[in-house]
């Protein structure tokens, strides 16, 4: 467990920026496919060139070297000038050399600089095995991606079959990756094509004795005329943090194993941790939490959005697109037992009666008072100091101005938030500037609010325009710097 929680480290570590001022990080892997019974191997190369304490990727060209060997001989070599691709969601520098190969025990060395900066550079070797053709049934090497999109038409190194892909890098899935994209080639020889074939796909995760133990399987059936390509999306979002095996097989009708690949994976995923640990733990808080009523606990979460991370948030609307009640449940135990440890179940009771009233104060009829900009703001940082509201200001939409002399959540002061209602004759006041850090700021919300009177803006014209003329009873501006 010690090796697997210091592998998975420096996995985050080289997705963040906890390194030295700009250091090269990457990952290669191998997959042997075939062709005609002939193997091939794709290889992928992923590299990033982090900043520390920024996390910004600086790298936008490298000079890439790969040798081939067996037996410590040199059987492939090839040199790339590789750019950062424009279509990346990584940002990353990513490439792609697919070229033919005999079956065998080999080791790919990488050499990569970046051509800016001499000085960052690294060496990556990776083994890999391309299995003898079957001459019945064959499988290649199973893959697993990050991301899978639709591509009819695609000019990528990272398009076949018909989709886009980026490799997964480090093979790790981070807390925010609920799925796993899975391609593999089937090949069966046409003597064989006429009965049903099933693949099963098996992730089994080791255990302190580095023994393998089943965790989860899926099977799906592929007709006689199915072999090629095969991609699948498996749902992992309760997948718990840990090293796993994952597993192809191909069956025959009487589920016999007839061909057989495998990789390996890494998931992070601290949530689900938690999860498991308290599964086994008794008491009067945690049995509240599970009484509570589906609708009850749609309601109480919805609530909690504005105070919950963009993380948590995603692994609520998973639970709810499973219609996992319990888990739901235990999100919301979790998260109030996290943030009051002393005191969970009455923290929660107190949060969620300032919840019921905001949502009585900030009803609109379009969806709970606390889903509305001036509940969400209130729900996050507390009840405002002072509040102007002003419904009649020469030009300007009804507006209010709320002022807190200090938020106890960030430590900033002197935070402001101006909402303007638009539809007037609704109360929906949406938030047009503010000067928390994290929110809307908007330069322009003069002119937005005095949109009305938008020929008398100061200064040449209405793009640069930050503010309107004053005039009498015109008094936004006055409210908001005082």
């Amino acid at each position: 467990m010690r090796n697997l929680n210091i592998r998975l480290f420096v996995v985050l570590l080289s997705l963040i920026s906890f390194i030295p001022s700009f250091a090269m990080e990457g990952f290669v892997k191998a997959s042997c496919f075939y062709q005609q019974k002939n193997s091939f191997v794709e290889i992928d190369f992923i590299f990033f060139s982090l900043q520390k304490n920024q996390g910004i990727n600086k790298l936008q060209q490298a000079e890439l070297t790969c040798l081939i060997k067996c037996n410590n001989q040199i059987v492939k070599a090839e040199k790339f000038l590789i750019h950062k691709a424009k279509n990346s969601s990584s940002g990353a520098l990513m490439h792609l050399w697919r070229t033919a190969i005999a079956s065998g025990e080999y080791e790919i060395e990488t050499h990569i600089v970046n051509t800016k900066d001499t000085t960052d550079e690294i060496t990556i070797v990776t083994p890999f095995h391309c299995k003898p053709f079957g001459l019945s049934y064959h499988l290649s090497d199973p893959q697993v991606f990050d991301l899978i999109t639709k591509a009819d038409s695609c000019s990528s190194d990272f398009c076949k079959k018909g989709f886009y892909y980026e490799p997964l890098y480090h093979h790790s899935l981070l807390p925010d990756r609920y799925f796993l994209n899975s391609y593999i080639e089937v090949y069966i020889n046409p003597s064989f094509l006429n009965q049903k074939y099933f693949l099963k796909y098996i992730l089994t995760k080791k255990d302190s004795l580095a023994k393998d133990s089943e965790h989860r399987f899926w099977i799906k059936t592929i007709g006689s005329k199915e072999e090629g390509g095969q991609l699948e999306q498996f749902d992992v979002s309760d997948l718990t943090s840990g090293e796993y095996t994952f597993t192809v097989q191909l069956l025959g009708k009487n589920k016999s194993v007839l061909s057989e690949s495998k990789t390996s994976l890494l998931r992070y995923n601290p949530f689900w941790d938690k999860m498991f640990a308290i599964e086994q733990e008794q008491s009067v808080d945690k049995n509240y939490f599970l009484s509570l009523a589906q609708d009850s606990v749609t309601y109480a979460i919805k609530a909690i959005v504005p105070i919950i991370s963009s993380t948590d948030f995603g692994i609520y609307q998973t639970l709810k697109r499973k219609h996992l009640l319990k888990e739901q449940q235990m999100f919301l135990y979790q998260m109030w037992k996290d943030k009051y440890p002393d005191n969970t179940l009455t923290a929660y009771q107190a949060y969620m009666k300032v919840a019921k009233q905001v949502d009585n104060d900030y009803k609109t009829g379009l969806g709970y008072g606390f889903e509305t900009d001036r509940g969400v703001m209130y729900l996050r940082y507390g009840k405002p100091d002072e509040v102007i509201e002003e419904p009649y200001d020469n030009g300007a939409f009804p507006y209010e101005i709320w002022k807190y002399n200090k938020v106890k959540s960030t430590g900033q002061s002197n935070v402001k938030f101006l909402f303007y209602n638009t539809d007037l004759a609704g109360g929906d006041f949406r938030l047009l500037h503010s000067t928390a850090r994290g929110e809307r700021f908007n330069p322009k919300w003069e002119i937005e609010l005095y949109k009305n009177v938008k020929d008398e803006f100061k200064g040449r014209n209405i793009i640069d325009a930050t503010q309107v003329q004053e005039t009498f009873n015109r008094r936004a501006r006055d409210y908001f710097n005082r």
